[in-house]
């Protein structure tokens, strides 16, 4: 009874933390090649359906005329992608949606296209992991913490919740002494 009522809350959990990660392939000379690879144009759909991923000033690669980033370093941000249709998505599932939120502002500065360092799939995987609760994250003070999401900043937050394989962090001893 208590392991379908925890796996139960389980289901209940994973299902309000499942993002997508919409492919299609990517409207660069040699994008045909690229499928071919294993290597598509990606960004990220939230379950309300709010979809971001990166562009440029001129909005999603290859769309409304926009040649791309057709030069290494070009400058690129965080685009609205709502109106894409993926060829195929894949799920993560227990990422804290607040959090990724902060990543996938429209707008937001990710700098210089660079490809396979920084580019759509560098940021779309960036972001996901930043924002995954268990993940390491890497404090300011170079200490790995798997109890903490990570904002753009680089500054360490407490998650919207902790995925059954985190343990939360014990509150400091003034708050237990305090019950």
């Amino acid at each position: 009874m208590v392991e379908d009522a925890r796996a139960q809350q389980y289901e209940e959990l994973k299902e309000k933390t499942t993002v997508l990660i919409g492919n299609e392939a990517p409207d660069l000379p040699g994008g045909d090649l690229m499928v071919s690879q294993g290597f598509y144009h990606q960004w990220v759909i939230l379950p309300d359906g709010t979809a971001s991923g990166k562009g440029t000033d001129e909005g999603v690669p290859g769309a409304n005329g926009d040649p791309t980033p057709a030069f290494l370093g070009t400058d690129t941000e965080m685009v609205d992608h709502a109106d894409r249709t993926p060829l195929f998505t894949e799920s993560r599932d227990f990422v804290d949606i607040e959090n990724l939120q902060h990543w996938l502002e429209v707008g937001r500065d990710t700098g210089g296209w660079v490809p396979f360092a920084n580019d759509c799939n560098t940021t779309v995987e960036e972001a996901i992991n930043a924002s995954s609760p268990g993940y390491p994250q890497r404090g300011p003070d170079g200490d790995i913490h798997y109890d903490k999401v990570m904002r753009p900043d680089g500054s360490l937050h407490e998650p919207a919740f902790y995925p059954p394989w985190v343990t939360p962090p014990e509150p400091p001893s003034s708050e237990r002494d305090a019950d």
